[in-house]
């Protein structure tokens, strides 16, 4: 990697490989590890045996991903709150 930037979640970097399956590995590897669940090439460009890269996605806590997910489906088995009373 050579440059990387965040703003509000959304993660961009600039790196260099020497082939386009290491980026695409690279790619899974950070989709894998749970903190980019999204990640995408934006550019790539071949010069001189290298490959110049530019990805983009997301960066998740998978802890605090997990407790809202876990949180979400508590509340939906739990189901709608009760209307008000005598109202049918």
């Amino acid at each position: 990697l050579t440059d990387m930037d965040e703003t509000r979640g959304n993660v961009r970097f600039q790196g260099q490989s020497n082939s386009l399956a290491a980026v695409a590995d690279f790619i899974s590897a950070m989709q894998r590890s749970g903190w980019f669940p999204q990640v995408e090439l934006v550019t790539s460009k071949e010069q001189q045996a290298l490959v110049n890269f530019t990805l983009q996605g997301n960066f998740n806590d998978p802890e605090v991903a997990a407790k809202k997910k876990a949180a979400e489906e508590a509340a939906a088995a739990a189901g709608p709150p009760p209307g008000p009373p005598g109202r049918r």
